[in-house]
C-alpha cells in the first residue's frame, strides 16, 4: 500500500501550489481588483488542480502497468494463478489476446485502487477534487516482429490507455472537468519481449519437448531409471530456455512433481476461454475450443512424468512495485512425460570408446 500512499501524497502536494494561488485571490479581493480579474484567478486555481490531477493519474497508470506485468508474468501470462504452457506434453502457450486480457484487467484494478484511495483522502476532499473509476485499460502489444530475438531494443516498453469513465472534476473555486482518455508508455519493462520469445518457442518449435527428447537421448546409455535421468536433465533444459534471451535472463526451476510412469499427469491443465477484451471485439472462445493435436515426443515403454515450474528472471531492469523494486520473473508451468530414448549408433560407439580408455 506504500505505492498508493505515494500517489496520494503527490496530489496532496498540490495544496502548497494551490494555497499560494488562493492567497493571491484573497489579496486581490482587498486590493480593488474587478470581479473579472477575481474570476480569472479562480479559473487558474481550478485549472492547476485539474492538470496536476491528470498528470498524477497518468503516473498512476504507468505504475499500474508495471504492477500488472509483474503479476501477469508471475502467473505465466494469464489471469489464472497457474498457467500451463505444456499440458500433458502438448504446447498450449497463452495467446496474445490472453496475455493482453490479463494485463488489461490487472492494470485497471490497480488504477482504480489508487483512484478510490485518493477520493477518500481528507486532504484531497478539501481540494474539492473527485475522480470516477475507469471502465477499461487498453494494452498496445508491441508485436512479434519487434520482440522476437535476443536483441530487446525495440521491445522494452508497451503502451497503456484508459477508456470509459474516469471523469475528473474540480468543483471550486471554479468548476473544471475532464472527460477523456489517458495514455502512457510503460518503459524499461521487457515483459512482452520475454513473452513473445517463449510463445514462439513453444507454439512453433515445441521447445520443451525437443529439449527433453534431446537430453534423454544423450543419457540413453546410463543404467538409471527414466525419472532419475529426467531430474539430471533439468539444468540443461533450463539452459535451453536461457538460449532464447540475452545474458540478463536466467532460468531456474521448481520440481512440483517428478516420478516414474504417469504419476504427475493427474492435474487438470487446460484453460477455460477468456472473456472479450474490453477494448476489442475479438474473442478467444473459438480458438480455445479447437482440440489441440498432441505434439509431444514418442514415448517408449519406460516413461517418467513431471510437473515443473520454469522461472525466467530478467535482471536487466528492476520493476517498481508496492514495496521497492524487483526483477521481472516469468513463470511457465509444464506437465509432461519423458520416455527412455534409444541410443543412436554414435552414442554406442562413444560409450565403447570411453570403456576402452578406462581399461
Amino acid at each position: 500500500m506504500k505505492a498508493v500512499a505515494y500517489a496520494t501524497l503527490a496530489i496532496v502536494a498540490l495544496i502548497g501550489i494551490v494555497g499560494v494561488l488562493a492567497y493571491s485571490v484573497y489579496q486581490m479581493q482587498y486590493s480593488g481588483y474587478t470581479s473579472t480579474q477575481l474570476s480569472a484567478a479562480a479559473e487558474d486555481i481550478a485549472r492547476s488542480r485539474l492538470e496536476a490531477t491528470k498528470a498524477q493519474l497518468t503516473q498512476d497508470l504507468k505504475f499500474s502497468g508495471h504492477q500488472a506485468m509483474l503479476i501477469t508474468a508471475a502467473q505465466g501470462g494469464t489471469i489464472y494463478p497457474v498457467t500451463y504452457w505444456w499440458c500433458n506434453s502438448n504446447p498450449q502457450p497463452p495467446e496474445p489476446e490472453e496475455f493482453a486480457f490479463a494485463l488489461s484487467n490487472f492494470t485497471l484494478n490497480y488504477l482504480n485502487l489508487y483512484i478510490n484511495v485518493t477520493n477518500t483522502d481528507p486532504k484531497i476532499k478539501n481540494l474539492n477534487i473527485s475522480v470516477k473509476e475507469y471502465g477499461c485499460v487498453a494494452i498496445d502489444n508491441p508485436g512479434k516482429e519487434k520482440c522476437i530475438g535476443k536483441n530487446s531494443a525495440n521491445c522494452e516498453s508497451f503502451t497503456t490507455a484508459t477508456f470509459g469513465g474516469g471523469n475528473i472534476e474540480v468543483k471550486s473555486p471554479s468548476y473544471k472537468s475532464y472527460i477523456g482518455n489517458l495514455a502512457t508508455d510503460v518503459e524499461l519493462n521487457r515483459g512482452y519481449w520475454i513473452y513473445w520469445n517463449l510463445y514462439t518457442a513453444a507454439k512453433e518449435r515445441n521447445l520443451l519437448m525437443r529439449l527433453v527428447n534431446q537430453e534423454m537421448r544423450e543419457r540413453c546409455t546410463g543404467p538409471e531409471d527414466t525419472a532419475t535421468k529426467l531430474r539430471a536433465s533439468l539444468d540443461d533444459i533450463c539452459k535451453g530456455f536461457e538460449a532464447l534471451f540475452d545474458e540478463y535472463v536466467k532460468c531456474t526451476y521448481e520440481i512440483l512433481c517428478l516420478g516414474e510412469g504417469q504419476t504427475c499427469l493427474n492435474t487438470p491443465c487446460e484453460r477455460e476461454p477468456i472473456a472479450n477484451l474490453c477494448y476489442s471485439s475479438s474473442s478467444l472462445k473459438a480458438e480455445n475450443e479447437i482440440k489441440r493435436k498432441p505434439q509431444g515426443i514418442e514415448m517408449q515403454a519406460q516413461t517418467a512424468s513431471a510437473r515443473i515450474n520454469f522461472i525466467l528472471t530478467d535482471y536487466k531492469y528492476n520493476i517498481p512495485r508496492e514495496r521497492g523494486l524487483k526483477p521481472l520473473k516469468f513463470v511457465i508451468t509444464a506437465i509432461f512425460e519423458a520416455g527412455r530414448q534409444e541410443c543412436r549408433p554414435i552414442d554406442i560407439e562413444e560409450k565403447q570408446s570411453r570403456n576402452l580408455e578406462e581399461i
